[in-house]
């Protein structure tokens, strides 16, 4: 999907024995974390998010030696997605120089939404 994020983060403190990777961990809220990138560059980007949703992300840095402590919890925003169209449309009445219409609001509304475009073709 085109919803993606795209993290960074600063090289931590070996300790004595050399990073050999970061491990990415991603989840929902009240979700397990799962695993979404485990490799030796400090960035990365991850795909397929939901629209409008809030991501949880933490990064371990991986040693011959072990894993690190988690990072604390970074929290990210996915945007909104836009809104389904409108469903139902009928006209409810009409008359020489106008029309009413109706419709109802769409099934996933996304963002709030601010107005509708009403366009007419004669």
């Amino acid at each position: 999907g085109p919803y993606a994020a795209s993290l960074t983060w600063t090289e931590t403190l070996t300790n004595g024995a050399p990073i050999t990777s970061y491990s990415v961990e991603m989840c929902l809220l009240g979700d397990t974390f799962v695993e979404v990138y485990d490799n030796k560059e400090r960035e990365c980007v991850v795909r397929n998010l939901q629209p409008g949703s809030t991501y949880y992300c933490i990064v371990k840095a991986n040693s011959a030696v072990g894993q690190s402590v988690p990072s604390e919890v970074t929290v990210y925003h996915s945007p909104p997605a836009p809104p389904d169209p409108p469903s139902k449309i009928h006209l409810v009445e009409s008359d020489e120089s106008s029309l009413k219409i109706s419709w109802d609001a769409p099934a996933s509304p996304g963002a709030e939404i601010l107005h509708y475009n009403v366009c007419f073709n004669n």
